[in-house]
């Protein structure tokens, strides 16, 4: 990939991404200046159920490994299991994403050495 292209593709992916959180919360604050509820307190059912949708969206791509080995299959099923157990645990999202994603990259490094 050429350096042109890398740099589009980064610009392109961090526009998306300021995209995703920045116009919701535009778009509500607009709503809750003019709408007759002052503390805007009635958000819009697809502005509630984006934030799920959106990590369910991740979820499903990052539970797919590049190709059907050993060393993609284990890291991913690691980290899973990982995230599951981290999750039971302490019921929350941070603490469970960070084991999955070291358990990953360790079983990763690990697997192609």
């Amino acid at each position: 990939m050429t350096t042109p292209t890398l740099l589009g593709a980064i610009v392109v992916t961090a526009l998306g991404t300021w995209a995703m959180r920045a116009l919701p919360l535009l778009w509500m604050q607009r709503r809750r200046d003019s709408s007759a509820d002052p503390t805007g307190a009635t958000p819009p059912i697809w502005l509630v159920r984006l934030g799920p949708l959106l990590i369910a969206g991740l979820l499903g791509t990052s539970l797919v490994p590049t190709s059907l080995d050993a060393a993609h299959l284990v890291p991913v099923a690691l980290g899973l299991a990982a995230t599951i157990v981290c999750w039971a645990w302490v019921r929350g999202l941070g603490w469970p994403i960070m084991a999955g994603v070291a358990a990953f990259a360790l079983t990763h490094v690990v697997m192609m050495s």
